[in-house]
């Protein structure tokens, strides 16, 4: 559910999904866009890692859960590899081959978050 998700400028207008994984240095870039990111999109995350390449993922994600949701880091990671694995096979369905991707709630593709260079 959205409520377990990793949420950037979460008052944004309209919502915006972005494919990400851990492991590539262009996700992270963007992530240190988000951190202080007040565009006019809430910004969701979603994970694009395969599942052989889970583990920094679950890591990372089970430690977010942890924290937001005052859970055991039994339940967080459980919950966190349930997520990833939805997100996996979501982003397999829609045809994401590469990440960071972005898609707004139509489906429509974009390469970047539109107004994330307006506001730097």
């Amino acid at each position: 559910s959205r409520q377990d998700r990793m949420i950037f400028n979460a008052k944004g207008e309209q919502t915006m999904f972005m494919f990400y994984s851990p492991d590539c240095p262009y996700c992270k870039k963007v992530m240190e866009k988000l951190i202080n990111y007040q565009g006019k999109y809430k910004i969701i995350v979603k994970f694009m890692v395969p599942p052989d390449l889970m583990d920094s993922s679950k890591k990372e994600f089970s430690e977010w859960l942890q924290k937001q949701k005052n859970i055991s880091k039994e339940e967080a990671e459980k919950l966190a590899i349930k997520l990833i694995q939805e997100d996996f096979n979501e982003g397999i369905q829609i045809g994401i081959l590469g990440v960071p991707m972005f898609f707004d709630e139509k489906g429509k593709f974009y390469p970047m978050i539109p107004d994330i260079n307006n506001k730097e």
